[in-house]
């Protein structure tokens, strides 16, 4: 037995007694399940439409067929009386009016109905003119430019419309729509009345909360242990004891903003408050302008081995003191009607800062 079936066969049967007995295929029972007939259904076939060589496009539009199609058009065809036989005092027909309108300027030329030197074009033929037009895929502008070199009838500027809308190629390919130029807020020339408030960090495992005055340009910089309402709370209270209160504090929507808490201590106070979008911090961006700034004295105090803390309180008296290019006036000067003192008027006798200030304002 060469066949390795035949032997696995042998030798699984070596441990039976058993007879070997033929039985032919005739004979034998056979699957019954395996052999039910089933119902024959007749499939529907479909006729195969075949083209060799197809190539989808379109004749351009002739004079002839211009003039062809004008004499089968209804409303084109009383045109065509009216022109030969004279125009009518008053026309009553809705279809009939764009035309008696500019009944002086229209006129038969060659078969084909002009009107100056556009060429009225039958209902029939409207679709397959606007397709040429549309060949090219330019935008309505340029598609009623060309079609006012050429043709006419009735409500075309709106077929041309409707046409370049509907056109999904166009649609396709069309570029993004210009973004819309940002909303200023209002601007206000009174210090402390709108505040932008956001959180800054961690940086070098520390948060803080920035506060900018959008007035006068003046900000302030808190360390927060923990980014919740009562931690800004807090601040603020200690804040508006030395400025008093404001009328505004904008703010995203962040959860210590959002809170029932810091919402009634703004309402107990008196103070409106109004949320920028959500992932849109630009409506926010006099604070997120603040944020920028500190970001970068952070990356320059590191880079000088400069401790976090003392950076941002060098960088405010700085800032606070510098004059501010949207205002032209120092932050300090427009909050408080003063310079703050710095190590740099050291170099000066005492007074002479504040009385250059003054003569400088009797100019």
């Amino acid at each position: 037995m060469a066949a390795s079936r035949l032997q696995r066969w042998a030798i699984l049967l070596s441990g039976y007694n058993y007879k070997i007995e033929y039985v032919p295929s005739a004979s034998n029972c056979a699957d019954s399940l395996s052999r039910l007939p089933l119902p024959i259904k007749e499939a529907e076939c479909s006729e195969e439409m075949t083209y060799l060589n197809f190539v989808e496009t379109f004749l351009p539009v002739t004079k002839s067929q211009v003039k062809h199609d004008t004499l089968k058009d209804p409303i084109l065809c009383k045109l065509l009386s009216f022109i030969q036989s004279g125009w009518p005092l008053e026309c009553n027909d809705d279809n009939l009016k764009p035309y008696f309108c500019r009944r002086n300027e229209i006129y038969l030329d060659g078969g084909c109905i002009m009107w100056g030197y556009r060429v009225v074009i039958p209902f029939a033929l409207r679709s397959s003119i606007l397709k040429q037009l549309h060949i090219s895929h330019m935008g309505i502008v340029k598609t009623k430019s060309l079609a006012r070199s050429y043709v006419w009838w009735p409500n075309i500027d709106q077929d041309v419309e409707q046409l370049c809308r509907q056109c999904v190629t166009c649609a396709t390919e069309a570029s993004a729509p210009p973004r819309a130029a940002p909303q200023p807020w209002p601007y206000n020339t009174t210090p402390w009345s709108r505040l932008h408030l956001d959180f800054l960090g961690p940086m070098r495992g520390k948060t803080f909360l920035v506060l900018v005055d959008s007035s006068s340009k003046w900000i302030e910089i808190f360390e927060v242990a923990k980014t919740n309402a009562s931690s800004v709370i807090r601040i603020l209270r200690s804040t508006f004891a030395r400025f008093g209160l404001p009328m505004e504090i904008v703010s995203d929507q962040g959860p210590p903003f959002t809170s029932v808490e810091f919402r009634d201590f703004l309402e107990r106070n008196g103070i409106r408050q109004s949320l920028s979008p959500a992932y849109h911090p630009a409506s926010n961006g006099a604070a997120e302008n603040a944020v920028k700034l500190c970001k970068q004295i952070n990356k320059k105090a590191y880079r000088d081995s400069i401790d976090i803390d003392a950076a941002l309180q060098t960088f405010l008296l700085a800032y606070r003191n510098s004059v501010h290019s949207t205002t032209g006036e120092s932050p300090a000067m427009l909050l408080q009607r003063r310079t703050l003192r710095s190590r740099l008027d050291l170099l000066r006798n005492d007074g002479s800062r504040e009385e250059r200030v003054r003569q400088c304002q009797q100019r």
